[in-house]
């Protein structure tokens, strides 16, 4: 080495700042690792997209076999059907839409005229959630949470699915009030020690239970049970929106009092603690599934996989989001499930400068909503046969979903395929916000039925923080088994209320007494202050028993001064 060298080196070394050099190593790692050009194909979440999909080598020897077990329309037609699909829906979409805007009939939607000429529009603020949760309840004998779980546990028999871990080698029969101090323990985040202190059953029973009988697949299991037997009262189908089965999926954000893996801090949320985000998806005021993941991911990874892994009976044929639930992926899987994505955007006007077109620009000149782009069909035609693989991946199950969909709705992530997908779903996404614009009473399905999600987390908060609040669990899965046990307790009340409400509908429909029938119709099962969640806890070895007949009565009478008419309920 030179002197000159020499010296130059000792003079970088001066210059360079190690802990500078440090952090842009990191940074740079988590970019690439953002790009997918760095990798980890042992890791959980940050596998190459290649390994990601696991396309198999010889996919084309395996596509026919695979694309008929799969039974997709979507992936089992050609694009052009596809293509062609879409414009016959999204060009009548476009004109309908301005003819409608520019010719008042329209009548929801503001424009300014401009001295130039030129227009700009605007939607107007929504009402208020006019679903009713309010005094109807108001009147009722104030029931324990104790008493409603044993009306459910009669009504749908979920209680014995809380089996024994160990099925073959248990003695003696299940202990059924072990089993529902815990689910109220750890629902009201009590926790079972804190719980046997203000119960009469002690410590030591309660752990015997949880250890043996309250899991993951047990709860599960038994929520299912009531779900299904939700969807069988007479008022469940009353709920539709429009005649449709319209779902929600939100988040939120829930403390944690120790710093499990999941759980992340938010200034906003949090303060200085640390917490998870509670995802539910709900439809006709019932959550059927629920999944705890952490604040730092975006919602709308998850939306899709949730609805996609469902086990209830629910199967809806819309899910709202709020922004929060919108990507570039998720419209185009919930068509090629036969679905709508209908997401609620915090500004409809800006996010209708993304609105595309399959005709040129210049063809909507004269359109007050203008398309600013023109779908790019030679991309997708030429990147569908690539595609196809990557989505009969997903649908199989058998991939990590919200890892794909994560790469695949990322911007860092640079792909042709993605680009392609992208496009796909732009379309179905300029179908959605035309349809938002135009169509009011669409526009008002998504706010009830976001609003029916925000009721039921109401619902959640309320319940948690009788016990403070916070999660106390030390693992992720005991997260997940107190999120399911307060799923269960919502679940038990918002059952009793249905069931309540659905001897009062029949009464009504028997007698045709359709103004009775459209009250009902607005009157939330999501109520609770009907029942004493906190306090003390005297659990009997004779499981209470509700006197429904006398509390129908009661409602029948408060129903009959609402609505002004006469409703005769059977005993």
């Amino acid at each position: 080495m030179e002197p000159n060298d020499e010296k130059g080196m000792k003079k970088a070394k001066k210059i360079m700042n190690l802990y500078q050099y440090e952090f842009y190593i990191y940074h740079m790692i988590r970019e690439n690792l953002q790009k997918n050009t760095v990798y980890v194909n042992h890791s959980i979440g940050y596998k190459s997209f290649e390994a990601e999909v696991n396309i198999p080598k010889n996919w084309h020897e395996q596509e026919k076999q695979v694309l008929a077990i799969l039974n997709n329309p979507v992936l089992l037609r050609s694009m052009d059907d596809t293509l062609l699909e879409l414009e016959n829906i999204l060009e009548p979409a476009i004109e309908r839409t301005n003819r409608r805007a520019l010719n008042g009939e329209n009548k929801h939607i503001n424009i300014t005229y401009a001295r130039d000429g030129s227009a700009t529009w605007t939607l107007p603020y929504p009402k208020g959630n006019p679903e009713i949760d309010n005094p109807f309840y108001n009147q009722l004998e104030i029931k324990q949470i104790s008493e409603l779980y044993d009306f459910v546990a009669q009504d749908t028999g979920f209680a014995e699915l809380f089996t024994h871990i160990k099925p073959r080698g248990a003695k003696g029969k299940l202990d059924y009030l072990a089993n529902k101090g815990v689910v109220c323990a750890n629902g009201t985040t009590h926790g079972t020690h804190a719980f046997s202190k203000l119960s009469n059953l002690a410590y030591k029973r309660l752990q015997t239970a949880e250890q043996n009988n309250i899991r993951l697949s047990t709860l599960r299991a038994a929520i299912n049970k009531i779900i299904q037997c939700m969807t069988q009262l007479p008022i469940f189908d009353l709920y539709d929106l429009s005649n449709n089965k319209h779902g929600n999926a939100d988040g939120a954000k829930k403390k944690t009092r120790r710093r499990i893996l999941k759980a992340r801090h938010s200034t906003k949320y949090f303060g200085t603690d640390v917490g998870v985000v509670v995802m539910t998806m709900s439809m006709n005021h019932v959550p059927f599934a629920s999944r705890v993941i952490s604040p730092n991911e975006y919602e709308g990874i998850f939306i899709y996989p949730m609805l996609s892994q469902n086990t209830s009976l629910i199967d809806p044929d819309i899910i709202s989001t709020d922004t929060a639930g919108a990507n570039n992926v998720n419209d185009f899987m919930y068509y090629l499930i036969g679905k709508t994505h209908a997401p609620c955007y915090r500004s409809t006007s800006r996010k209708a400068k993304t609105i595309c077109g399959f005709k040129p620009l210049s063809h909507y000149k004269d359109c007050l909503i203008k398309p600013t782009s023109t779908v790019n069909k030679k991309l997708i035609k030429k990147q569908w046969p690539k595609l196809v693989p990557i989505l009969a991946s997903v649908l199989s199950h058998e991939v990590s979903q919200e890892n794909v969909i994560k790469k695949l709705s990322s911007h860092a992530y640079q792909s042709d395929v993605k680009e392609a997908l992208w496009e796909l779903n732009k379309i179905l996404k300029s179908i959605h916000l035309l349809k938002y614009i135009d169509d009011i009473q669409y526009r008002r399905d998504i706010r009830v039925s976001l609003n029916r999600g925000e009721s039921y987390h109401q619902l959640l908060s309320k319940i948690m923080a009788v016990g403070g609040g916070d999660f106390r669990g030390m693992t992720e899965l005991e997260i997940e088994i107190w999120n399911e046990c307060t799923h269960l307790i919502a679940l038990i009340i918002i059952y009793y209320n249905m069931n309540l409400l659905s001897k009062l509908y029949e009464a009504a429909f028997a007698n045709n007494d359709t103004v009775a029938i459209e009250y009902l119709k607005h009157i939330s099962p999501v109520a609770s202050q009907h029942v004493q969640l906190g306090g003390l806890y005297a659990f009997s070895e004779m499981p209470t028993t509700i006197d429904v007949e006398q509390i129908v009565r009661l409602l029948s009478k408060i129903l009959e001064d609402s609505v002004g008419k006469k409703v005769s309920v059977k005993a």
